[in-house]
């Protein structure tokens, strides 16, 4: 008989907006070795291995898996799943999946970290219930609930963070005659707001980011952009969204703008001002946003969203509570 053994799976399409909650989950989980609040029994036993692409960087030091399979949705693809956990002996595997992708019953305790849906049209999807997933806010929790069936026991919620790197880097000037940043597409709001925006800001640009590639919300690149920002309004209301670029402007003091439909940010920051329909209503000048930051911004603070390693503590608190059975 072994040790009991977890796996985590580390798969993802480095240009997907998701593939910065993954890679920043699993560089806390590194990270947080030897420190005795946020560290695990399955990090500091060496019990983990690390299931990766060749090409892609973690942080850390990790015992690695590397294989070249595509996470897929065909019956090729969930066979070659299925014998890798049983082949590894795996006690439990932890994966991030798109919400319209969760995957098969595995022959191991299986961890799912739920990320926003992709384009798979529900006939198509397969799913097991027999797991334990892991969502942004309750509001996604009870939709995952109702959508898919599933027992409110089998569902964490695991708190929003920021990542890493805004603990060890300076903070951007901030210019308050900087542009106003559109951060997702979304054609319900998109053309509408612009015209707003130009005509109540005139003096401002307005760039919109999306979410086609990784290049802009690379630390240093993410910097750069935010220290030319003057506020930011994030447009993205799918279900599942970890919030993680509207969090980071919020920890650096840039008043953030958010749809009524954001599962986390509303939870984090409820009837805020900075909603949408709040906005759209009341119009503030940018002093009133910078002010409605600051508010939000020790709101979050006091929530411990800022709290440094808070994904390690989290998720060490979930592992800790599987049976360690092997196989």
């Amino acid at each position: 008989m072994h040790s009991p053994r977890l796996c985590i799976d580390g798969r993802c399409d480095r240009n997907s907006y998701g593939a910065l909650v993954a890679e920043e989950i699993i560089n806390q989980l590194v990270a947080c070795q030897g420190e005795p609040s946020a560290t695990n029994e399955w990090i500091e036993r060496g019990r983990t291995v690390l299931l990766a692409h060749p090409d892609q960087i973690f942080e850390g030091q990790w015992r690695r898996y590397n294989t070249k399979m595509p996470v897929g949705l065909s019956p090729l693809y969930w066979a070659w799943e299925r014998n890798f956990v049983k082949e590894a002996s795996l006690s439990v595997f932890h994966k991030f999946r798109q919400a319209d992708r969760l995957g098969l019953r595995l022959p191991c305790e299986t961890v799912t970290t739920v990320l926003s849906p992709g384009a798979i049209p529900k006939p198509l999807r397969l799913n097991s219930r027999d797991q334990i997933f892991v969502v942004p806010s309750h509001r996604d929790r009870t939709r995952l609930m109702r959508e898919s069936h599933i027992a409110a026991e089998k569902i964490h919620v695991v708190r929003p963070t920021v990542r890493r790197y805004c603990f060890f880097c300076e903070s951007p000037k901030l210019r308050t005659d900087g542009k106003i940043l559109l951060i997702g597409e979304n054609a319900r709001y998109q053309q509408r707001l612009s015209s707003i925006l130009k005509g109540r800001f005139p003096t401002q640009s307005v760039e919109a980011l999306s979410f086609k590639g990784r290049k802009e919300v690379e630390p240093l690149e993410w910097l750069k952009l935010i220290d030319q920002t003057a506020f930011a309004v994030y447009l993205v209301d799918k279900p599942y969204d970890w919030a993680t670029l509207a969090l980071e402007l919020f920890y650096w003091g840039v008043p953030v703008v958010f749809p009524d439909e954001n599962g986390p940010l509303n939870e984090l920051l409820p009837l805020s001002p900075l909603r949408l329909s709040s906005f759209l209503v009341n119009q503030p000048d940018l002093s009133g946003l910078k002010k409605m930051a600051e508010e939000a911004g020790a709101q979050l603070d006091e929530a411990n969203v800022f709290e440094p390693l808070s994904f390690a503590r989290q998720y060490g608190k979930i592992y800790s509570s599987l049976p360690q059975r092997t196989q």
